[in-house]
């Protein structure tokens, strides 16, 4: 929750949060599978209890990955508010983790979008022999989630496809 001299566009807006993940498989690729983590404007209970994000991020071998937790305001799986929402999609930067993106997913849906953050399968940092192979995916996980998304959730009357901002 942004401090009370934070800028103007940082302040939440008036809806409350949901947040729930979704599974799209490929079949184009080999059946690659994606994860998506999805904020979006939501009806809450004053009661529920809000998301604690958890993840890991590769830390300096021999070490083992980081793990981290993040508090959050979005309720997991609270039913969605009425109505159709923009779509913006993330796509988190190489070897990072989606979650670590929560506080723009639920600003964001509180203002009123549907955020979804794709949850890549970079291999780590430290193995620079795959770092091409991300550079091959990462475009077009971007490209199906997308797709994905939009199809799901427009067919569901939750987002509006032609307003979809990357």
């Amino acid at each position: 929750i942004p401090g009370i001299d934070a800028p103007e566009l940082a302040r939440l807006g008036a809806a409350a949060v949901g947040v729930t993940t979704l599974a799209f498989e490929d079949e184009t690729r080999g059946g690659r599978r994606l994860q998506v983590d999805l904020w979006y404007p939501a009806t809450v209970a004053d009661d529920a209890t809000p998301e604690t994000y958890r993840g890991s991020l590769t830390a300096e071998p021999p070490a083992p990955p980081s793990p981290f937790t993040r508090p959050g305001m979005a309720v997991r799986d609270a039913k969605r508010a009425t109505g159709t929402f923009p779509l913006v999609v993330v796509s988190h930067g190489y070897d990072n983790a989606s979650v670590l993106f929560s506080w723009l997913g639920e600003n964001l849906a509180s203002k009123g979008y549907v955020v979804a953050a794709i949850r890549h399968q970079d291999p780590p940092i430290t193995d620079r022999a795959q770092f091409p192979q991300t550079l091959v995916n990462r475009p077009l996980d971007v490209a199906f989630a997308t797709r994905s998304l939009q199809r799901l959730l427009g067919a569901e009357g939750l987002v509006d496809p032609a307003r979809t901002a990357l």
